[in-house]
């Protein structure tokens, strides 16, 4: 395709200079599509290979882009048909000259944006309404050409006028490149025309039809004060609970919090803050640890469930919001919690619950131990000593001697 384009500019760019004898920039300050008059135009096309010369190119654009501008902040509005056709052309010339195109084309459309500038700033009140068929661009779908000229005839022209000269202009881009490359390349822009022709019929038939005021709708009947209560004051919980040193999603607590994540997922509009908290038993250190542990538990389950984690914060407020007149187990358990904080809750009263309170098993009193018998004090033994012998009784271990005999 640039081959194609460079071919053709170069025989464009000769073709004028044997015909004038000077550089196509230079024909009225530059060839047709540069400026006439006091107007700087582009650089020829085989110097467009530098950075710096296409930059000056695009800031022409832009310069011309500027007087536009001006135009409309003195009164001409933007959808009127001159200014709508200024504008066109514009940027056909803008986007052909990004895709580097060399066949004349940029200069010429650039020339019709100029001339019609030029006129509007003069308020030059005679401007002709015709639409040329520029260099390197041929007549396609004549029957769309023929309808636009009856657009332009007609009582009601002025409801369509910019969308209109749009239309034409997509027109003649679209046989400049059936020209260059033929209807596979032509087909978008002509379907382009064909949208803009159909825009511009339903803003015509729009302004036809006679505005009529309709009626207002009776008002609907009033309804019950009792029943719009009940449809608006849904209730959200605003806190879960946990047992006794855990961080742990109880089953209870998982059915509570999967409510709030069905909720937070029909309304994407509410976000929340989460407080983990603790009771007032154990040191500040422990309980600002485990408050984290369970405000962390929260928004990783509701994660998990589908809810944006860039919806919530949360913090580890520990002990510091347990009421210091909590006596009970059932006080306790109220405190080690999971506190939401709920915004843009609108149709929604945020409520607590208890539905998963984990109550502490109270500790049975201490078995007392057993006593043991008293122990009886140590008696005193006493030697045994044998009875007295009876009367004629031998004592034992006597030895008996037998009588009488002498020496």
């Amino acid at each position: 395709m640039i081959l194609r384009h460079m071919a053709s500019g170069f025989v464009f760019v000769v073709g004028l200079i044997l015909l004038t004898g000077r550089p196509a920039h230079l024909e009225e300050g530059k060839a047709e599509g540069g400026r006439a008059g006091d107007e700087e135009g582009l650089y020829v096309e085989s110097d467009r290979i530098t950075d710096d010369v296409i930059a000056e190119d695009l800031a022409t654009m832009d310069r011309l882009q500027t007087r536009l501008a001006a135009v409309n902040a003195g009164g001409v509005p933007i959808g009127s048909y001159h200014f709508s056709k200024a504008q066109a052309w514009i940027d056909f010339a803008r986007n052909e000259y990004e895709s580097n195109d060399r066949t004349g084309v940029i200069e010429a459309a650039l020339r019709q944006a100029y001339l019609l500038i030029q006129a509007l700033e003069a308020r030059r009140t005679d401007i002709s309404m015709d639409t040329p068929i520029i260099v390197s661009s041929r007549m396609v779908r004549e029957d769309l050409w023929q309808k636009a000229a009856q657009m332009k005839a007609h009582k009601d022209f002025r409801c369509a006028e910019g969308t209109l000269a749009e239309w034409e202009v997509m027109l003649v881009r679209s046989g400049h490149e059936m020209e260059e490359l033929g209807w596979r390349h032509a087909k978008p822009y002509i379907q382009k025309a064909e949208e803009l022709a159909l825009l511009t019929q339903q803003k015509v038939d729009a302004c036809l039809q006679p505005v009529v005021k309709a009626p207002p709708p009776p008002p609907p009947p009033a309804p019950s004060p009792v029943v719009v209560a009940i449809q608006k004051m849904e209730t959200l919980a605003n806190e879960v609970h946990f047992a006794l040193d855990e961080a742990a999603i109880h089953p209870k607590t998982a059915k509570v919090l999967d409510q709030i994540a069905t909720i937070l997922n029909t309304y994407p509009v509410i976000k929340l803050h989460l407080k983990g908290t603790a009771d007032r038993r154990g040191s500040e250190e422990y309980n600002a640890t485990l408050s984290k542990r369970r405000a962390e538990a929260v928004v990783a389950y509701l994660t998990a469930a589908g809810v944006s984690g860039d919806r919530m914060t949360s913090e580890a407020a520990g002990k510091r919001d347990a009421p210091d007149d909590d006596a009970t187990l059932e006080d306790f358990a109220k405190s080690r919690q999971g506190k939401f904080i709920f915004y843009d809750a609108t149709h929604f009263v945020q409520t607590p619950q208890f539905e998963d309170l984990q109550i502490e098993r109270r500790r049975p009193p201490p078995t007392p131990a057993a006593v043991p018998p008293p122990v009886a004090p140590p008696q005193e033994v006493l030697p045994s000593i044998p009875p007295p012998p009876l009367k004629n009784e031998v004592p034992q271990n006597t030895i008996l001697h037998e009588r009488g005999g002498g020496d």
